[in-house]
């Protein structure tokens, strides 16, 4: 078992990590100081022999000083008995799609889910084609910030975006709202057994008042019911702010799951006991993060503006 660098796209841009291969499995090494070794693809595969990665690890000439995976959902109580800490996401529990629409969701977001068709807007399943990777790319480069971040996929030409949404074509569906012929909105959902991710949503800023968001999740509740899909995931974290409001009136929840630590090293031993694992946000308080974030929306949007 060697290292080599692997390319991952972080941000919409390919940077080079360290990795090694354990079962099949990527891990990729990140940090300077502290070096932590994750699964590249956590959200989508399981760990499901850590006593084996955190041997074959150790083997490395310069082991990582951690090494770290969670559990995915639907399991939520600790199964081994490594230092355990709790990981937060954003997901929507399924049932089935007559219980998110009559049970799970206000009747203010079924009505705004509803306007979004009465006001000429068509939500299907779309192909990958040409013609789709075109509509994506003129959303894309409508505008370069998006809730308050700069958006990376802002500027990109037709082939960069036509390779990045290819990938995991297999296991993936593309969910389309378009109006008057033209595609105003996008959902590609990827599925991992009985967990479905929008690795991209994404609509006109033009058409705020067609509700596409809200249609585009329905329909994505929708797909996944029929397969038979237990979780929708928005992300490893809870969002905060408007996002946060957002997500809760459609159905999402603030879920936990347990995220565990192996120290394969002093330095890791250490660094566990002072949780230095988390990083700086796991010693800022919310509130202050949450100050932190406005503070660098509207700096966004003015320097943004500016240009």
């Amino acid at each position: 078992m060697e290292r080599y660098k692997e390319r991952i796209l972080v941000q919409g841009k390919p940077i080079l990590f360290d990795a090694v291969k354990i079962d099949n499995k990527v891990f990729v090494m990140t940090g300077r100081f502290l070096r932590i070794a994750k699964m590249w693809e956590e959200w989508f595969e399981d760990v499901e022999s850590p006593e084996r990665i955190v041997s074959q690890m150790k083997m490395l000439d310069h082991p990582p000083d951690l090494v770290t995976f969670i559990q995915r959902l639907p399991g939520s109580s600790p199964r081994y008995e490594y230092h355990v800490e709790e990981q937060r996401l954003t997901a929507l529990p399924i049932k089935s799609y007559k219980e998110w629409w009559e049970r799970q969701i206000s009747s203010e977001t079924r009505k705004k889910a509803k306007r979004s068709e009465k006001r000429g807007v068509e939500i299907r399943v779309a192909e990958f084609n040409d013609d789709l990777v075109r509509g994506i790319s003129s959303i894309f480069n409508e505008s370069p910030v998006r809730q308050g971040t700069p958006f990376w996929h802002y500027g990109k030409d037709f082939d960069t975006v036509k390779r990045e949404m290819s990938l995991d074509l297999e296991r993936s569906d593309f969910i389309g709202a378009y109006h008057e012929g033209v595609l105003v909105g996008i959902v590609k959902l990827l599925y991992s057994d009985k967990v479905a991710e929008p690795v991209i949503i994404i609509s006109s800023t033009k058409l705020k008042n067609k509700y596409l968001s809200n249609a585009l999740i329905a329909k994505s509740v929708e797909m996944c019911a029929l397969r038979g899909v237990s979780y929708l995931s928005y992300g490893p974290y809870w969002r905060r702010g408007n996002m946060a409001d957002w997500l809760r009136r459609n159905g999402f929840e603030r879920l936990l799951v347990p995220r565990y630590y192996v120290p394969l090293t002093a330095k890791g031993r250490i660094a566990l006991r002072l949780k230095l694992q988390l990083g700086i946000k796991g010693f800022v308080p919310e509130f202050i993060q949450d100050l932190a974030l406005k503070i660098r929306s509207r700096w966004y949007e003015i320097r943004y503006c500016a240009e």
